[in-house]
């Protein structure tokens, strides 16, 4: 799984890769929004892929945050 955000605002802009059915209802409740505000993807989804999702934005959250 991929997220993808802006540099500057930390605005969620892409999210890809997996093929679970509640990938697409996830990216819907995320896009646009701040990485330090969005809800975890686990608690939106619940499948393998939001899981995956999830280490995902964990690791994008600490980056931005040691920045």
């Amino acid at each position: 799984m991929k997220i993808t955000i802006d540099k500057k605002e930390h605005r969620i802009l892409n999210i890809s890769g997996g093929g679970c059915p509640d990938i697409p209802y996830v990216a819907q409740h995320l896009y646009n929004k701040r990485i330090e505000e969005a809800k975890d993807p686990i608690e939106i989804g619940n499948s393998l892929c939001s899981y995956m999702l999830q280490i995902s934005f964990d690791a994008l959250k600490n980056r931005v945050a040691k920045k």
